[in-house]
């Protein structure tokens, strides 16, 4: 006798005609007996089974890789960041700088003109055109339009405010060539 066991009125329905009647037709017998003999039963049945097993599915996939990409873009933010500022304080402190200098200069930009003037060179631009740079620069402060989360395309690239050149279903890259001598 085993250890664990089967309470006893769950033994004797194990052993009883009715479990024996249940566990001896096949799927297929059941659907058949379905849409013979209860075809409303059986159509509810077969698109239950379709929407569950096959649509379902789908979607879950489509929704378990759009949440890789977000981790996986949040794990590069989270890199990229670690490499500039090495440290959080070192990051908040960048960030008060420069809402301490918008304050006294009135707005971002008038600092960042205020500061290249200071230096005899020209205002940079802020927005890099990688959604890991852009959101990086917005999370100390810096205006980059965007928004917070970037969009992705059918591989999983990223981007932010101007969609990149894709072929012409929309969804994945086109090759360019290189831009290091334009």
């Amino acid at each position: 006798m085993p250890l664990i066991s089967w309470p006893p009125v769950v033994q004797r329905f194990c052993r009883g005609k009715t479990w024996w009647g249940v566990i001896s037709q096949t799927p297929a017998q059941v659907f058949r007996y379905g849409f013979s003999r209860q075809p409303i039963v059986g159509w509810v049945s077969l698109y239950c089974v379709y929407q569950y097993f096959w649509v379902g599915h789908w979607q879950l996939v489509k929704d378990q890789r759009m949440e890789r990409w977000k981790r996986n873009y949040r794990a590069d933010l989270h890199m990229q960041e670690n490499d500039d500022w090495k440290t959080k304080d070192a990051r908040d402190g960048l960030k008060q700088f420069l809402a301490d200098q918008a304050v006294k200069y009135g707005s971002f930009e008038k600092a960042a003109q205020a500061f290249a003037e200071k230096n005899g060179m020209q205002m940079p631009t802020f927005v890099v055109g990688d959604a890991v740079l852009d959101s990086t620069l917005k999370r100390v402060g810096v205006p980059v339009p965007g928004a917070e989360e970037p969009e992705f395309l059918w591989d999983g690239t990223p981007y932010t405010t101007k969609k990149p050149v894709t072929t012409p279903d929309g969804k994945r890259l086109l090759p360019q060539p290189p831009k290091y001598y334009i």
